[in-house]
């Protein structure tokens, strides 16, 4: 996948783990570089853009794992991405929306994680974070889509075009 130009990528801070058997092999934040100093520096760090790389990805257990996270969550399945199959999730969870895309080839998964809008911290904790009146991301929507449209699998067989594990969902 690529990047835009004016974005850098920082630091992850995941512990590479696996959930339902499905392994995180890798994790990327990318930023656009004018927010990137404010961010790294910040106690309450949530990057623009979380990518991880997932090898036996099933599909039910990422997105399992994506519904557990939501107070509201829709799926769309219906879609495709290069002709690759893609789970698209939006959760809400109190103020906050974050769209997820899961683009599956072959028992790997690239996932795309963008947190669009928080609302305001909780009451106690706002002065000592970053972002206590939240923040709106919406105005990178289209550098995230160029994102997840420039996604190529160096092997490129397509599994009955659905994300495995999703078909009798």
């Amino acid at each position: 996948f690529q990047y835009p130009g004016d974005w850098v990528e920082q630091t992850s801070s995941l512990q590479l783990d696996s959930i339902g058997g499905d392994q995180w092999l890798e994790e990327f934040n990318f930023v656009p570089s004018t927010q990137a100093h404010a961010i790294a520096s910040s106690q309450d760090y949530n990057s623009f853009v979380v990518v991880d790389v997932v090898q036996g990805a099933s599909g039910y257990n990422i997105v399992r794992q994506e519904q557990l996270g939501g107070e509201s969550f829709d799926v769309n399945k219906n879609m495709t991405i290069n002709h690759y199959p893609v789970v698209y999730t939006e959760q809400t969870v109190i103020d906050s929306k974050v769209d997820t895309y899961i683009i599956s080839n072959q028992g790997i998964a690239v996932i795309f994680s963008f947190t669009e809008r928080t609302g305001p911290k909780s009451e106690g904790k706002a002065e000592k974070l970053a972002y206590p009146n939240g923040y709106d991301r919406s105005a990178y929507l289209t550098s995230v889509s160029q994102m997840v449209d420039s996604v190529k699998f160096l092997s490129t067989a397509v599994q009955g075009g659905s994300l495995p594990g999703t078909e009798n969902q």
